[in-house]
C-alpha cells in the first residue's frame, strides 16, 4: 500500500516562491531576483513582541515593545541593489547546512 504524504502549506510556499524567483531570474536583463513578506519602509511586515534585556517588561494593560520583521529569500538584498561592508549574502545552501539557534 502506498502512503501519500500531504505537503505542508510552508513547503508549497516555498515551492511556490522558489518557482517565481527562477522564473524572473531567467528573465533577460535580469541580474538578481528575490522576494519579501512586506515591502521596504512603507509597509509594517509581521509584528512581534519582544523583550529587552536590562528592561522591565511593559506594565499589565500597556502595549508591549514590537519589531517589524520581514521574512527575505536569497537575492532579495542584491536584488534592492543593498551592497555589503562585510560577510556575504544570504544563500540556500547556508540556510539548509546549518539551523538558528538562539
Amino acid at each position: 500500500m502506498t502512503r501519500l504524504i500531504r505537503p505542508t502549506i510552508q513547503s508549497v510556499l516555498a515551492n511556490f516562491y522558489r518557482e517565481i524567483i527562477e522564473h524572473v531570474q531567467g528573465l533577460p536583463g535580469v541580474q538578481a531576483a528575490g522576494v519579501a513578506t512586506a515591502l521596504p519602509i512603507n509597509m509594517p511586515g509581521i509584528r512581534s513582541a519582544l523583550t529587552i534585556d536590562g528592561k522591565a517588561d511593559p506594565a499589565p494593560g500597556q502595549p508591549p515593545v514590537l519589531a517589524n520583521n520581514r521574512v527575505v529569500s536569497p537575492g532579495y538584498f542584491r536584488a534592492l541593489g543593498v551592497l555589503l561592508s562585510a560577510g556575504d549574502f544570504f544563500r540556500i545552501e547556508t540556510h539548509r547546512q546549518r539551523r538558528w539557534r538562539p
